[in-house]
């Protein structure tokens, strides 16, 4: 907390809300940053025996003979995202104070808002949506069809830092059903 000019006295309430407003623009840079981080360490520890990429293609672009690596299942995998090396998240993991599955979660929802919703993401690092708001939107999109992350991204990006669960998933199911 910043010094105040006597000690004898107290905060005013109004001093306070300050105070709170500048810790909580730090915590929303923060994280924004930690995001950025968890995509780096991603570019920077790339599965290099994953498939490329291929923007608007979904899982059954893949072709049959495909073993997803270390037996993952499927149905679980991105395949608009890079892949990561199976050891990348642990020491990313590791320095946040956090479980290896904790990490992994970062990082994969990191990759889907950088590569799936790239205006959720501009608005976060741009600080005017809260990384966890855009978390929970990027995981309403894991391994879900391009065309639903699209409609996402074009329709939540602009009322991002104010959209609850229940209007993620009835955009979900307007597109899906459509």
């Amino acid at each position: 907390m910043t010094t105040m000019t006597h000690p004898d006295t107290h905060p005013t309430p109004a001093d306070l809300l300050e105070e709170v407003r500048r810790v909580d623009a730090v915590r929303v840079k923060a994280e924004a940053d930690l995001l950025a981080l968890a995509c780096a360490w991603a570019d920077a520890h790339p599965d290099l025996n994953q498939r490329p990429v291929v923007a608007g293609l979904g899982p059954d672009w893949f072709p049959a003979h495909h073993q997803p690596i270390l037996g993952d299942d499927p149905a679980d995998e991105d395949l608009l995202i890079p892949g990561v090396a199976w050891d990348a998240p642990a020491g990313f993991s590791a320095v946040l104070g956090m479980s290896t599955q904790g990490g992994e979660g970062l990082i994969r929802e990191a990759l889907v808002l950088r590569h799936r919703l790239p205006q959720v993401w501009a608005r976060v690092q741009a600080l005017e949506v809260p990384a966890w708001r855009a978390r929970r939107i990027a995981r309403a999109v894991y391994a879900r069809p391009a065309d639903v992350s699209d409609y996402l991204d074009e329709h939540v990006a602009p009322v991002a830092e104010k959209v609850g669960t229940t209007t993620i998933d009835r955009l979900i199911d307007d597109v899906t059903s459509s």
